[in-house]
């Protein structure tokens, strides 16, 4: 805001940023377009959506000033026993902890990428994939063949804490 050094094209916050659905929670999305409007650059959001209903999506949503949200990205490749429980009856059978994913996430089918303007005319396609999906090289290659000219991969080790998870990744 002081102009001491240039302002972004792009500003991009980590996967499950907003972990409370923010297109049906009036607050967090006030948050969401406040800060799009201070920062006056579009903005990518890691959230959480509540759909379809009894089960969760793993997303990226662009907030654009003046517009709100214009776009989202839901994650392709959710992470079996984390985001979802694949034959969660078989599992069961071994350990009730299976319920600790009390909702599945569902995976989404088109590849992520976002088009946006930037204050300079520039034109971004932000190609996307959501953390571990950097490891699958059909998702970022169907987001440069989509037209991306820029990837970008949200993650948020933070919520595995000191476990196994956060070195994998």
């Amino acid at each position: 805001a002081a102009g001491r050094a240039p302002a972004p094209d792009l500003v991009v916050w980590p996967e499950n940023a907003s972990d409370i659905d923010p297109l049906r929670n009036a607050d967090a999305k006030a948050e969401i377009l406040a800060t799009v409007q201070a920062l006056q650059r579009p903005l990518i959001v890691g959230g959480l959506l509540e759909e379809p209903v009894g089960f969760l999506s793993n997303v990226a949503l662009l907030f654009e000033p003046g517009k709100g949200n214009t776009d989202r990205y839901v994650k392709r490749h959710p992470v079996p026993f984390a985001e979802y429980i694949p034959n969660r009856s078989f599992w069961r059978h071994f350990s009730k902890e299976v319920d600790l994913v009390r909702n599945d996430f569902v995976p989404g089918t088109e590849p992520g990428v976002f088009t946006l303007t930037t204050a300079s005319g520039q034109q971004i396609r932000a190609g996307l994939a959501i953390c571990f999906e950097v490891a699958y090289d059909d998702i970022m290659r169907d987001a440069v063949q989509t037209g991306a000219n820029v990837l970008v991969v949200q993650t948020n080790n933070a919520t595995f804490g000191y476990t196994d998870e956060t070195y994998q990744q």
